[in-house]
């Protein structure tokens, strides 16, 4: 392109500059408003945990057919508690004795409904004595959670078959409850 005056082509490249920088202006405000006008979003993920509680108990055999003429007052072992909760702020587990709920004894014992003989025992959580608030005592408490598999517990009994003489007598029994409850 020629032109005839320097004056006018000076005039023409200079607004064909501010075309230029402005195009550039308008480049860049349209690419920050489309910046600005971004969107986050997110997903928020939520779970839970069913509350998981379990008490059993396997007797081991030796609390069947006792001989309750011995004197067997070293604590040993008639059955495997196994209690499970995932509850944070703990369980406990109470015992309740059949026997003294039906007034047939004043604490924990062996009855025979046969004679109405009976032989006080004494119960054990592994070696700890399980004190009876009439017919019911706390055998086992946990301030959390239990462990994965739960927390096990060897149930003992002691008694002395020799301190008194008991009639003859197949009957003799008594009926332990376990309950175990959130705290």
């Amino acid at each position: 392109m020629t032109f005839d005056n320097e004056k006018t082509r000076n005039n023409l490249l200079r607004g064909l500059g501010s075309l230029i920088v402005f195009l550039g202006v308008r480049r860049t405000i349209f690419f920050a408003a489309t910046a600005a006008a971004a969107t986050i979003v997110g997903v928020t993920l939520t779970g839970l945990v069913p509350q998981r509680i379990d008490l059993q108990i396997v007797p081991n055999g030796a609390q069947a057919n006792m001989d309750l003429s011995l004197n067997r007052t070293a604590p040993f072992s008639v059955a495997s508690l196994t209690a499970k909760s995932n509850w944070p702020h703990g369980y406990s587990v109470t015992v309740v004795s059949t026997n003294v709920g039906a007034a047939s004894c004043g604490a924990p014992c062996l009855f025979s409904d046969t004679t109405d003989d009976s032989l006080l025992f004494t119960l054990y959580r592994d070696i700890s004595t399980i004190a009876f608030t009439s017919a019911a005592g706390t055998f086992a408490q946990n301030n959390g959670k239990s462990l994965k598999d739960g927390d096990v517990y060897d149930v003992r009994i002691s008694y002395d078959g020799t301190a008194v003489l008991l009639s003859q007598a197949a009957d003799y029994r008594e009926i332990l409850t376990f309950t175990l409850a959130l705290d």
